[in-house]
């Protein structure tokens, strides 16, 4: 799941995205788990995680999964 965060207005991009013809998918983020925080294409359903501190404007890969109701 590749994606980038925008800064200004703050949106999480999904840029690989199957299901968008644009392939730009819209990302939904969960509260943190310690380092990470969930987040969730809402276009595909593909679920992933970044870290806190990520950069902006920057294309990169998610991590795995965490589960939104999971203790870290």
């Amino acid at each position: 799941m590749q994606i980038v965060i925008q800064k200004c207005p703050r949106c999480i991009w999904h840029i690989n995205c199957p299901e968008n013809p644009h392939k730009s998918g819209v990302v939904k983020d969960y509260p943190p788990h310690g380092d990470v925080t969930p987040i969730q294409c809402m276009h595909c359903g593909q679920k992933g995680s970044i870290l806190r501190g990520t950069h902006f404007d920057v294309d990169f890969e998610a991590g795995p999964p965490v589960e939104h109701g999971e203790e870290s």
